[in-house]
């Protein structure tokens, strides 16, 4: 079948450029200063040119043959809802498109465009290429380098879902149907949403949590139905009731792993200063634990910012084995490790073509364990647990009580415990505020 043909509207302005990069014939008409057209005009210029709608209003009309619903506001993760609803390499056709107007793009000489470039491109500048309706002209470079790693990392994603996913079927194997109500249009949301609140209740967890990685969840969801030759999402309640084990599976269905190096840098720096003196001033070797570890770049992140004399050992758990071993495997896409500073970067990691593989002396200092802490007590005492964005993020209000509770036996006297920025631990825990998402037990007395 042809590749389909695209109309983005307003808001995806950066993902069309994107897309055009990588090939896509995506045609945006709300270029700056211009007229913004209606979503009735949008629907009327699509269905004459004969291209699919690219957009974030749910209540952009038409079928879902003719419109993809995207939910995502993050551009890589824009990227992914594309390359999952239109599978392609998002390699294979790169800057064959202009990012400017979409036009087409050929190879020319270096000669054929020598005047119009930039002084220092006329040197070094390479493999040109000039769009055949606007003019603009284009060439290899740094930039193009990032590009590549980032589309890269977008495929390895696809690459690495299509081989772990539930729903993954043989070739030639027939496709399983979804569910009747999960239709991708709004409706089909509203009802979804319907039963991810009921599910999240049942269980005690927070819709506020949960609401914005849905998209996902819903994917994860739909294949475990599909697995199970359910057709709705009451027949999915009702089998969780006559199957408890069903939870196990369901835990891992619901885990979010939004991870990458140094996320949220100025809390990393916060917790270097404040608390890693306090920690090594015992003497004594420090235990640290990263809860809900998701592929490594937590506690391999606290790895390289340890510059302690005594040692420090690092337990990190999560409830999925399938990331896990991407931990143990310690190699990362460029997404992982851009907020690397440079100095770490240059020295800890090595390039393997589009990826970056962490030191083996660094990757060896993290001992990775399945292990469910919402559910399960911790191995043994800790001076430090990392509990970022994980349980007080995705928790119902009794459960954040009953973890933290769990977590604090498990503290050590003077301890610290580090959470998410957007987070606020329960009332009562009896830890002191000790600056950026950081929290301390007194000591002995």
């Amino acid at each position: 079948r042809p590749r389909p043909r695209f109309l983005a509207d307003r808001m995806l302005a950066r993902l069309t450029r994107w897309l055009r990069v990588a090939g896509e014939d995506v045609l945006a008409p709300a270029r700056p200063g211009t007229h913004h057209p209606t979503r009735d005009e949008l629907w009327r210029q699509a269905g004459e040119e004969g291209r699919v709608v690219l957009t974030r209003d749910q209540s952009f009309p038409g079928p879902r043959s003719q419109r993809l619903l995207l939910i995502a506001t993050d551009l890589d993760q824009q990227l992914l809802e594309f390359y999952r609803a239109y599978p392609a390499d998002p390699l294979a056709n790169l800057f064959t498109h202009c990012t400017a107007c979409n036009g087409s793009t050929r190879e020319v000489s270096r000669a054929e465009v020598l005047e119009l470039l930039p002084p220092a491109v006329r040197e070094r500048g390479r493999d040109f290429r000039r769009c055949t309706e606007c003019g603009h002209i284009y060439w290899d470079g740094s930039h193009t380098e990032r590009i590549r790693a980032r589309l890269a990392a977008v495929r390895e994603v696809l690459g690495e879902e299509a081989s772990v996913s539930p729903g993954t079927r043989p070739s030639g194997a027939p496709r399983a149907k979804s569910p009747e109500l999960a239709p991708d249009d709004h409706p089909g949301w509203a009802r979804f949403d319907d039963f991810l609140r009921a599910l999240l209740a049942r269980l005690d967890l927070s819709w506020s949590g949960y609401r914005r990685p849905r998209r996902s969840l819903r994917s994860r969801l739909v294949a475990r139905m599909n697995e199970l030759g359910l057709r709705e999402y009451a027949e999915y309640l009702d089998y969780l009731t006559a199957h408890p084990e069903e939870s196990e599976r369901l835990a891992q269905l619901l885990a979010v792993t939004i991870s990458r190096f140094f996320r949220d840098r100025e809390d990393w720096f916060h917790l270097a200063r404040h608390a890693f003196p306090a920690l090594a001033a015992s003497g004594r070797s420090v235990r640290a634990v990263s809860l809900g570890c998701a592929s490594g770049e937590e506690p391999y992140t606290l790895c390289l910012l340890w510059d302690q004399a005594v040692r420090l050992d690092i337990l990190a758990v999560d409830v999925r084995d399938d990331l896990l071993a991407r931990a143990r495997g310690a190699l990362y896409s460029t997404s992982s490790v851009h907020s690397v500073p440079p100095d770490l970067l240059a020295r800890y990691f090595s390039r393997e073509g589009a990826s970056f593989r962490l030191d083996p002396a660094v990757a060896d200092r993290v001992r990775f364990v399945h292990l469910d802490f919402w559910r399960q007590a911790l191995p043994g005492s800790f001076d430090l647990m990392l509990c970022r964005n994980v349980a007080f993020t995705y928790l119902g209000e009794r459960r954040r009580q009953e973890v933290a509770g769990h977590l604090l036996e498990s503290l050590a006297p003077g301890g610290f415990l580090m959470i998410g920025g957007g987070e606020r631990l329960p009332e009562g825990t009896g830890l002191s505020p000790a600056g950026r998402c950081l929290y301390q037990l007194a000591g002995p007395a």
